[in-house]
């Protein structure tokens, strides 16, 4: 199975706002922590669509913030990710997901 590649993300949950949502899924999907966010843009769009592995379709909405002064170590602790690394946006897998292609061409490149 070819498992592509993305970025840390997820859903906001009841009662959050949308740096505490960043906070929070940095933390669950990598272990790590940010002294500050830097709200970088929103996307939306039919280039969003997706389609989660139970049927459901989507057209995601995605609040792209940049976690600045990161520490901690990397671990995996939410049961969804396979493998965590750093990657330079120059040296990028060549299995990146739509989705984080899309936010890393648009605004790290």
């Amino acid at each position: 199975m070819n498992q592509s590649r993305g970025l840390p993300g997820g859903a906001m949950e009841l009662g959050e706002s949308l740096e505490e949502t960043a906070k929070r899924e940095l933390l669950e999907e990598t272990g790590l922590k940010a002294r500050k966010f830097k709200f970088i843009d929103v996307l939306s769009g039919k280039e969003l669509y997706f389609k989660y592995p139970n049927g459901d379709e989507v057209y995601n909405v995605i609040c792209v913030y940049l976690a600045e002064e990161v520490y901690g170590e990397l671990s995996m602790a939410d049961g969804e990710s396979i493998d965590l690394k750093y990657f330079s946006p120059n040296h990028l897998p060549s299995n990146l997901d739509d989705r984080a292609k899309l936010i890393i061409e648009k605004h790290f490149r």
